[in-house]
């Protein structure tokens, strides 16, 4: 655990914030628990001398900018993009506002189809059996459409492999 600087955090909404929007009954509810001098760590990546990505902890960080307070204890881990956004879904699956199904339909695109998880790998990330993750895959036409895209491309990539095979 670290304390560090509140202007040295990058904040990429794009890339790792999971939500919707910021809620703000939960920035309210974390400004008034730093107030009183309780923390809650945030999670970060180091991506530079003194510069964190944030991982974890967009309310909080938020909160603090509303209170101007100018530190943060976080928790300082080394990863690389596609692990950071899968350990954004466990660290939100563990407290604070519940993903609502559009957040976590997202966030299972994300790893299903930029990251390449399978659904095994993604069923330990949101920590459910992997039945459920096929449920979820079965209800996203997108990603249900878009995964039959990719076995169809895949299929017509190993036809011709074989065929140039057979001509050599």
């Amino acid at each position: 655990m670290k304390v560090i600087r509140i202007e040295n955090i990058v904040v990429d909404e794009d890339s790792l914030f999971l939500r919707e929007g910021y809620n703000n009954d939960a920035v309210e509810r974390y400004a008034e628990m730093y107030l009183a001098g309780k923390t809650k760590p945030i999670v970060v990546s180091k991506i530079g001398a003194d510069k964190y990505k944030l991982v974890d902890g967009f309310h909080r960080v938020k909160a603090c900018k509303k209170i101007d307070q100018k530190k943060i204890d976080a928790e300082i881990i080394d990863v690389d993009e596609r692990d950071a956004f899968a350990r954004a879904v466990e660290e939100n699956l563990k407290h604070g506002i519940i993903l609502t199904k559009p957040e976590r339909q997202r966030a299972l695109q994300h790893l299903m189809l930029k990251d390449g998880r399978r659904q095994t790998e993604i069923a330990k990330i949101f920590g459910v059996v992997k039945s459920t993750v096929s449920g979820w895959v079965k209800e996203d036409k997108v990603l249900e459409s878009s995964l039959n895209e990719q076995t169809n491309t895949s299929v017509v990539n190993e036809v011709l492999e074989e065929k140039m095979k057979v001509k050599e």
